[in-house]
């Protein structure tokens, strides 16, 4: 049975109605992307009512307190759904992490495995971390000939995506601004294992880290240190941050690519928050929910064949379709 709770400005009584707006400015000159929220002030509280299943909230990263605004008001958080067995929760999931941040900037990123960690592939295997350099400059060398299209002197920020792009492993994390997106990567694979989906709120986690909630380009002065130690074995920085990037490939635009990168001693994003962070949550795809919920979102549009746009992903998808409702 449904129930609703409140998010409520508990504060509200002396500022009035509050009508939220998120906006979203860049600054070409600094690299960066920054949210703006404005508020405007009613004559009457505010309630913002989100529908919430009766479920437990157990095996729920804590979300913590709330990231503060600019508005001093405390939020009561709506418990989130412990499973995901339908795209109707899927759909509840969101709308209560939009609801929390009181934003509609938030990454997803789907595991096929629940137990499965926040780290990037680099970060995986020992001999991957210690021969990241020598992978990222090897690339570096024999990438302009099977690809005309990269410069000679490509920088290091632009190498590190196009390697990422092309399954090396590096210190890229790779997320979507599509909880959709992420639900499919969740369940494409392992089908007889739980799987999760994460949500996270990249200012927030940038406010953490940087101390600013704005999305820094790879090669701000907020990041470059990042960057020079995938370059530089033994070079040391710890920070998790969400960057801003521009599709640079249409598997970037089908599926709505974010990335956060990784410092080199870093421990897992998940195992790095504290009980005051809110930024990061996630719930459990139940195993024997995965096949429905890939038809379902197939029923979307969301599917290999379009998160893929290549031949060879398309052979793929043709090869495993179902074809039986056709005939011979």
């Amino acid at each position: 049975m449904e129930s609703e709770k409140l998010i409520r400005d508990v504060d509200s009584a002396s500022l009035g109605t509050t009508q939220t707006s998120v906006g979203v400015n860049h600054s070409a000159d600094e690299g960066i992307w920054e949210t703006q929220t404005s508020f405007t002030e009613g004559d009457s509280e505010r309630s913002l009512a989100v529908p919430e299943l009766d479920w437990s909230p157990q095996n729920i990263i804590p979300t913590g307190s709330v990231f503060q605004t600019e508005v001093n008001s405390h939020v009561e958080v709506a418990q989130s759904p412990v499973t995901i067995e339908s795209l109707a929760d899927l759909v509840e999931f969101s709308r209560l992490l939009h609801g929390t941040h009181r934003s509609l900037d938030v990454w997803w990123r789907g595991h096929s495995k629940a137990t499965y960690t926040l780290t990037p592939t680099v970060f995986r295997s020992a001999s991957y971390r210690e021969y990241e350099s020598t992978m990222l400059q090897r690339f570096r060398s024999y990438a302009h000939t099977r690809d005309l299209s990269l410069p000679n002197n490509i920088s290091k920020e632009h190498l590190l995506f196009v390697a990422q792009h092309h399954g090396l492993p590096t210190r890229l994390l790779d997320w979507t601004y599509s909880a959709q997106v992420a639900l499919f990567f969740a369940a494409r694979s392992n089908p007889d294992c739980d799987g999760r989906v994460y949500g996270m709120y990249p200012f927030g986690l940038n406010q953490k880290t940087i101390g600013k909630p704005v999305l820094p380009a790879a090669l701000s002065k907020d990041v470059v240190g990042l960057t020079d130690a995938a370059f530089n074995h033994g070079a040391s920085d710890e920070r998790v941050i969400a960057l801003s990037s521009s599709e640079s490939n249409r598997r970037m635009l089908a599926q709505q690519s974010h990335f956060t990168i990784h410092g080199s001693n870093s421990k897992c994003l998940e195992k790095s928050c504290s009980e005051t962070d809110n930024f990061l949550s996630s719930v459990v795809i139940r195993s024997k929910a995965k096949a429905g919920l890939l038809e379902e979102l197939e029923s979307m549009g969301i599917s290999e064949r379009t998160l893929f746009p290549d031949l060879d992903h398309l052979a793929n998808f043709i090869k495993n379709a179902r074809f039986q409702h056709l005939g011979n």
